[in-house]
């Protein structure tokens, strides 16, 4: 991890542990999967080179109101792409900013629904080429990857309470704005990601 992701993360938990108990304050731990693909911006829909990956991190979120809400995630994001050849895995430190809107159940116990928008930013802990079939070595791809990458993450996220605490529903999407190879201006990285969560 380079210097800027260590200090990214210092900052991150200095964060999370000063506003821990204040009551506009929520975290929670989420894990869930990443199906990325690689390709430029026009082409999200016709990639068939989808790469499965994980995505786990923690996060914070502090209410405005009722209804809008600030969220910031630490997390760590597989993506890249791949077919029954070869994959190339593209891991990275991410780091989302996030507006967050109430659709609904902002003012009961009940289950909620929010939608959220905002950029993100991305630092690259490794990549390489990693062939299916064993007939050849795996093959470094960080000399030639730009290690920041920053994008825009939009999604959805189902909240059911229990007690004091609760469970998380999340379908996000992902796309990289900025390309990740540094010979490639217009291939980005691109993902869907699915997870739980839960908020303490």
């Amino acid at each position: 991890m380079n210097r800027i992701s260590r200090l990214t993360v210092a900052a991150g938990v200095v964060f999370l542990s000063r506003n821990i108990q204040a009551q506009n304050v929520n975290y929670g731990v989420q894990v869930g999967s990443n199906f990325a693909v690689q390709s430029d911006i026009g082409g999200i829909y016709d990639n068939d080179e989808i790469k499965p990956g994980l995505n786990i991190g923690v996060f914070g979120s502090y209410s405005l109101t009722d209804k809008f809400s600030l969220q910031t995630e630490f997390s760590y994001d597989q993506k890249g792409s791949g077919n029954e050849d070869f994959s190339n895995h593209y891991n990275y430190f991410s780091i989302p900013v996030l507006a967050k809107y109430n659709l609904h159940g902002a003012e009961s116990n009940s289950w909620t629904l929010d939608c959220y928008a905002g950029p993100y930013a991305a630092f690259l802990l490794n990549a390489e080429s990693v062939f299916e079939n064993n007939e050849y070595d795996n093959v470094d791809l960080s000399y030639n990857t730009n290690n920041a990458e920053f994008g825009i993450q939009y999604g959805f996220m189902v909240k059911y309470p229990i007690k004091d605490n609760s469970i998380l529903f999340n379908l996000k999407f992902g796309m990289g704005l900025t390309p990740y190879d540094e010979n490639d201006s217009d291939s980005k990285n691109k993902y869907v990601g699915i997870g739980l969560g839960y908020e303490f």
